[in-house]
């Protein structure tokens, strides 16, 4: 099962999202700025079974046809620092502005993780009607 990120808001630059299925294999990009936990993810990726390309200093490119296996299968296999270190962010067909919008709001491998594991789940609103900071509009 592949995982798409979408929008549950209209908001102008909202990155309120969620993931909903589809049948399709996809493309992860994780990126980090420590070196040791680049290697450790990349041997991750590709003892998931996934086609792992170096993009870029500490971006790693990964290609598989089943993307929520991918993310739980990294998220298992780095620490829990690990994961709160490295960003994550499922791309389908996402070029320009809007994949460098999902590059700039890519939440941690353990957000993304938690996102996969329970989809279904949408963001709480703020407590006691005190704005968050947040979007929690809904379209």
């Amino acid at each position: 099962m592949h995982l798409k990120e979408k929008p549950v808001s209209s908001c102008l630059g909202c990155s309120c999202v969620r993931p909903t299925s589809s049948g399709q294999g996809g493309r992860l990009l994780l990126a980090t700025g420590v070196g040791h936990h680049l290697s450790a993810l990349r041997s991750v990726l590709r003892e998931a079974g996934a086609s792992v390309t170096e993009r870029a200093p500490g971006l790693l490119e990964a290609r598989t046809p089943d993307a929520a296996a991918l993310v739980a299968a990294a998220r298992r296999g780095m620490s829990a620092p690990e994961a709160e270190e490295i960003r994550a962010v499922l791309v389908q067909d996402e070029q320009g502005d809007a994949l460098l919008a999902l590059a700039l709001t890519a939440p941690t491998l353990a957000q993304l993780d938690a996102r996969v594991e329970h989809a279904d789940l949408l963001p709480l609103p703020p407590r006691s009607g005190r704005p968050s900071g947040r979007c929690t509009s809904r379209s």
